[in-house]
Order: C-alpha cells, then structure tokens, then sequence
C-alpha cells in the first residue's frame, strides 16, 4: 500500500492504482473501499493477464479516464496478478481538438474495432454524442483500424469528403482526419479567374506605373507589363527581370513570387485533374472487360442454341 501511495503521489495522471490476482480479486488498492471486490467483468481484464492494455476511454465528472491493465510476473516469468490503473487521458481528447486546421469543417476521430463496432474515443463533433457505431456505418473508420492506411474521396453524413486514415499502431485503434471535398477544392475551382483577374490588375498597375514614373523607368515597365500579359492569357512561365533594387526592381520580385504561386496551383490542378482521369479510364477499362465478357458468353449461349438444334 505504501508503494502504490508513493507512486499516485509523483503524478497527477493517475486516478487510482489497484492490484488483482490471477482470480480477478482486488488484493490492494490505493483506494482501500475496493478490496476484495472482483474485477473479471471489466473490459479488457482478460486481456491484462497476457499484455499491457489501454482500455476504451470513459467520460466522468473528472474528465476522460481510462484503464490500464498489465501483468504482473516475477523475475522467472510467474504470473502473480494484474495491475491495474485508472489513467487520465484527458490530454489525449485536448491534443486532438487542438490540432491546427485552415478548414472550417476539419474533423479528426479516433476510435477502436471491438465486438464488430466501431468505438470512438471520444465523442463526434461540439454538439453530438456519438460514442459508437455500427462497422458499416463508418467504412472509412473500419477501414482505418485495419493494418494499412490511405487516402480516399468518401460521403460522410450526405457530403463528399477528403479522408485520409491510418492505424494509429496500438493494437486495433484507428485514425481519421477529413475535410469536406468543396471546401478543399475552393482554391483549384477558382485558380482560372484568380489567374485572369492578376493578369489584368498586374496589367493596369503596369499602366499606372508607366504614367507616374520617370522616362528613365518607361522600359522597365512596359517589359513588366508584357509579361503580365503573357501571364494572363495563361503563360505562368513568364518572369519579370530584377535589374535594380528600387521600386520597380521589388515590384518584379513580387510579380515572380505570385506568378511562381499561381504556377504551383496550376500543377496542383493539372495533377487533380491527372487523377481523376486515371480513376476514369480504370473505370473504362473495367466496363470494356464486363462488355467483352458479356460477349463471350452471349457467343458461347448462341453457340449452345446451335449445338441444341442440331
């Protein structure tokens, strides 16, 4: 008992810290109402006879907890019993709606396979209090507490989504984070107008300088304004010379720093798009198969009405 007071003393993560035997009976606790009581009907007991074990977190007035199960052996390998102590994992479901996102419909779930559900750490969402689910109702889920990860376009509460998922590897606990799929494609659906509109601003800029500068800076600018149209009618390769370190020498480097950006969407686009055709053909060539497969067999039944007939 004095151990295991010392030990709830040198940290404020831990509840409470209990010993079992092999039998499933308290035996000592830092809680000394407990002892005697049987712990064979808790989740996960069985497991902690065999291997260290975080069970599914519960929510209670503290905050979230969780149970840690591991065995005790000595030094030969006997099994003594099971320690077992009430974590705070309270930081765990801080660390998770902490995490930095540009997106306003961003969400991150984490969540355990048991008994064919889907169990979640931690409720869904600010207003919801889904605590689990059925396997088939969350397939991206299921597909997460798997042993491989990935990335994949889904439908979630009737929006298409961005998902990506991946096993957090510890035991059978997965990982998802999404996006709804308009708000991520916002910045590629409007690239062509962004692209139209600073061709035209850098082309009316170009102008405006032309006419307040001095005669000295007149190349210089209509060199720049060339090449905001090029970019205009779509050539991001164009760049501005830096030939000096005044105004118009850092209007250049702006000009190549957002002709540069606006490039790097267009590959982003190009690359989507590449995607998406890929996906497209494979779903071609798989309804060529089935035709080609359908015609075989409407030529071996044609094939069998001749043999009939004969």
């Amino acid at each position: 008992e004095l151990i295991l007071a010392d030990a709830l003393a040198s940290t404020s993560s831990f509840y409470s810290i209990n010993i079992a035997d092999t039998d499933g009976r308290l035996v000592t606790s830092t809680d000394l109402r407990v002892l005697n009581q049987s712990v064979t009907e808790t989740p996960d007991f069985e497991l902690g006879l065999q291997e260290t074990s975080l069970g599914l977190p519960i929510q209670t007035a503290d905050g979230y907890h969780a149970v840690l199960f591991s065995p005790m052996r000595t030094n030969e390998g006997r099994l003594l019993g099971v320690l077992i102590v009430d974590v705070d994992v309270e930081p765990m479901r801080e660390i998770l709606n902490a995490i930095p996102s540009s997106y306003s419909s961003y969400q991150v779930r984490v969540a355990a396979k048991r008994d064919g559900r889907i169990h979640y750490l931690f409720p869904i969402g600010i207003d919801e209090q889904v605590t689990s689910v059925s396997i088939n109702d969350d397939p991206v889920m299921s597909l997460a507490v798997g042993p491989t990860g990935g990335f994949k376009e889904d439908d979630y509460a009737g929006r298409e989504v961005l998902v990506a998922y991946k096993n957090v590897g510890y035991r059978n606990w997965g990982l998802v984070a999404q996006v709804d799929a308009d708000e991520a494609y916002e910045a590629i659906t409007d690239l062509r107008g962004v692209v139209a509109i600073a061709g035209v601003l850098v082309a009316l800029l170009g102008i405006g300088i032309g006419v307040r500068v001095a005669a000295r800076f007149t190349a210089p600018i209509l060199e720049l304004t060339d090449i905001a149209t090029r970019v205009g009618s779509g050539d991001l390769t164009a760049k501005a010379r830096q030939n000096s370190k005044d105004e118009v020498g850092l209007m250049a480097a702006a000009f190549n720093e957002m002709t540069s950006g606006l490039q790097r969407h267009q590959n982003q686009l190009e690359e989507l798009v590449k995607a998406r055709t890929n996906v497209l053909e494979h779903r071609t060539q798989q309804l060529e198969r089935s035709n080609e497969q359908l015609a075989a067999l409407c030529q071996l039944l044609e094939d069998q009405a001749d043999t009939l007939e004969r």
